[in-house]
């Protein structure tokens, strides 16, 4: 009798640790994950350097879509390189050139094809003023499911301003996520004006450097919250050569 106990017992432990696990180790059906790196003055020279290149592919092809910030490269030579890595696994798309100094910058998208872009506003084109780099929109849907990603490369010493200017451009209907090199932390911004009602979901340093800011995060907002899985800081195999930021990344369950 007291061995049927201890052996139901046992069962019953068995049991409850298979269900714990499953419970906390949650498996999305369909995971899609959505990164952002500021690579750090990208362009002919690094293109040219085939081991960053190779390593370069290795970080970004680990994810869905991926929003790149700080790409130099007048003749688009650089980006042709770039996309032609992935063998036509992922679409590639890029920016016009932005800002008001002689170092213009571009960004830069590319995405798995089992995604469809549906539309894209390039607020450069458009005029809008506030920012010294007009933020990007892409519509993108996904297993019957329509998200907006806003990027965008923040101005440090026009942090604030261009936070607020951001939140005023998005009309906050739908699943939207914001992302980029938003300069958000230290001396340049102060969280807590901004984006309230949103989850800022990168609270570690972003930074390849000894310092110790988020200056990079992904923004979300509560529609799109429901999809939510988790997000993160990718540091692995990330040197200062590749770039001075780490790239972030957030995964949503879109089954």
């Amino acid at each position: 009798m007291n061995v049927n106990k201890s052996l139901i017992f046992i069962i019953f432990l068995t049991t409850l640790a298979v269900v714990s696990f499953s419970f906390f180790d949650y498996s999305p059906k369909n995971p899609v994950s959505i990164a952002s790196w500021n690579l750090n003055i990208f362009g002919d020279k690094k293109a040219g350097n085939e081991t960053l290149m190779q390593e370069y592919y290795n970080i970004i092809s680990q994810f869905d879509i991926i929003f790149l910030q700080e790409l130099r490269d007048v003749d688009g030579s650089a980006l042709t390189r770039l996309c032609e890595l992935f063998n036509n696994t992922f679409n590639c798309f890029n920016s016009s050139r932005a800002g008001s100094t002689i170092s213009k910058e571009q960004y830069y998208l590319l995405y798995n094809k089992e995604f469809t872009l549906l539309n894209y506003t390039d607020y450069n084109l458009v005029n809008i003023t506030g920012f010294e780099r007009s933020p990007i929109k892409l519509d993108f849907n996904y297993n019957n499911i329509n998200f907006t990603i806003y990027g965008i490369h923040v101005k440090p010493d026009n942090a604030k301003s261009e936070i607020a200017n951001l939140e005023d451009l998005i009309l906050n209907k739908g699943n939207i996520i914001v992302l980029g090199d938003l300069n958000a932390d230290c001396s340049y911004y102060k969280k807590g004006n901004d984006f309230i009602d949103w989850h800022w979901t990168i609270n570690e340093d972003t930074t390849v450097a000894n310092s110790d800011c988020a200056y990079d995060n992904i923004i979300i907002n509560q529609e799109f919250y429901n999809y939510f899985i988790q997000s993160n800081v990718f540091k692995t195999n990330i040197t200062e050569n590749l770039s001075d930021h780490y790239l972030i990344y957030s995964i949503f369950d879109l089954s």
